[in-house]
């Protein structure tokens, strides 16, 4: 049933009043602002950062660890930088210390490595990595295709190149103190 004569009531005066601050003039402390340098904070997208900790990452980790900055950035109010890739497209990149965060807060759950664990690779670092990984991959096919060939024309320069190859891995394991990831080919 429905109440027809119902009471109509006035709000009640609030005790809460609006706190008015006096007009700042636009420019009181302000005046070196312009003249100050911005600040430089270090930057990364996601896949950037996921390829400096050495695992093995499933497109479903990166997805979700993608999906979790994304959610945290929005509700802390980050602002969102924007890049484009030409392989990838449009990225998002945020400040390495907030993916830090995100990433070591996941970690456990995710069976991630800890980031006390593992040592993530700086830019230059990274890329010194990267050559390294592909050099060691070119002197693998060499091997291989070297068991394979009959001709002796191509077994030695097969061959040559291997030497050079093996030495400048070494080099630059040397420089890295990388551990090596290959055994070095018997009779070199």
């Amino acid at each position: 049933m429905k109440q027809t004569n119902r009471l109509k009531r006035t709000p009640a005066a609030s005790n809460r009043t609006l706190s008015t601050r006096p007009e700042m003039p636009a420019t009181a402390g302000f005046e070196n602002f312009a003249a100050a340098t911005p600040c430089q904070v270090p930057c990364q997208a996601i896949h950037e950062f996921l390829q400096g900790i050495p695992h093995r990452w499933q497109l479903d980790d990166i997805d979700r660890f993608g999906y979790r900055v994304g959610r945290m950035a929005l509700s802390m109010g980050l602002p969102i930088l924007r890049g484009t890739n030409t392989d990838i497209g449009e990225l998002r990149i945020f400040p390495v210390a907030f993916l830090e965060w995100v990433y070591s807060t996941m970690a456990h759950g995710c069976k991630w490595p800890l980031l006390g664990d593992v040592e993530i690779f700086s830019d230059g670092r990274r890329a010194q990595r990267l050559e390294l990984r592909k050099r060691e991959r070119a002197a693998q096919s060499l091997q291989e295709i070297s068991e394979a060939a009959d001709n002796i024309e191509v077994l030695t320069s097969l061959q040559t190149v291997q030497e050079f190859l093996h030495s400048d891995i070494a080099r630059r394991r040397q420089e890295m103190d990388a551990p090596p990831a290959i055994a070095e080919p018997v009779g070199a």
